[in-house]
């Protein structure tokens, strides 16, 4: 592990923020596979690495395991673990639910991008840490979103133990009030934080759309806690083929959660 960081240091002398994303993101991937004796301190043990990267001047904004810059992208990350293992997230708390630090087992992150292709804005990002160490153990994180929102849901599901992802294929699937079947060319995948059968009210699941190009769609499927409006938890990431889906275009509806809603955008904050 330290063989392979000192490597990714060097290479990350780049000036372009992209390339070291990418240095980061392989550096996540490969310490997530790691057994950690305390869980818990799974941001104090790689806050050494995430301050050398600081000192590179890759980014003085760091929250809970994610660089500010580049953090719509960086939170489509998702487990890699097989399903047998894709039970829940950890116990204890020991990072908001959009963290990869709130999870156990490995991940893989998404490309790191900023600008096009986002289809979100990011109003404001916060995380409160256990000491003035920003770089270590958290209690608690917030990040407020101004973006496209849909309400979410299943016709019918298939779970897929896939090689390395815990899969729900969608082949039938509902956005809103919008019914989208998908052929053979097209699909839906929503990789799950957790088992599908521990998501506590399936039928208020809202899609946050993250990415759109003229590929796929991506972005987080969003649970309400329940305590304040417009705030969510993180259940985990749809991926949509085919862009042409509309589901950017903004549809008022009464079950919607969100904080504030300006005509084209919802703010919500997720926990």
């Amino acid at each position: 592990m330290n063989e392979a960081f000192n490597l990714k240091l060097d290479i990350c002398q780049h000036k372009d923020p992209l390339i070291a994303g990418l240095c980061w993101n392989d550096i996540l991937q490969r310490y997530s596979q790691c057994v950690l004796t305390r869980p818990n301190d799974k941001l104090v043990a790689i806050s050494g690495i995430a301050k050398s990267f600081s000192e590179l001047g890759r980014s003085e904004d760091y929250f809970a395991g994610l660089w500010r810059r580049l953090i719509l992208s960086l939170l489509l990350w998702s487990r890699t673990n097989r399903l047998r293992s894709c039970i829940t997230k950890a116990d204890e708390y020991r990072a908001p639910s959009w963290s990869w630090a709130s999870v156990d087992g490995s991940i893989r992150l998404g490309k790191p991008m900023y600008n096009d292709p986002m289809t979100s804005t990011l109003i404001d990002v916060k995380a409160e840490n256990v000491t003035p160490d920003r770089f270590g153990q958290v209690i608690s994180g917030s990040i407020t979103i101004a973006g496209s929102l849909k309400l979410f849901s299943f016709k019918s599901k298939e779970i897929v133990d896939s090689a390395d992802r815990c899969i729900m294929r969608c082949e039938d699937m509902y956005l809103q009030d919008k019914f989208y079947k998908f052929g053979v060319r097209g699909f839906g995948h929503a990789l799950l934080d957790q088992d599908f059968s521990t998501l506590k009210d399936v039928s208020r699941l809202h899609f946050l759309p993250l990415i759109l190009d003229k590929w796929r769609t991506e972005g987080l499927l969003l649970s309400p806690t329940g305590k304040a409006k417009g705030h969510f938890q993180r259940s985990g990431v749809l991926q949509i083929s085919h862009s042409k889906l509309g589901i950017w275009h903004p549809c008022e509806s009464d079950c919607l959660e969100y904080e504030s809603f300006n005509g084209s955008l919802y703010t919500v904050t997720i926990i």
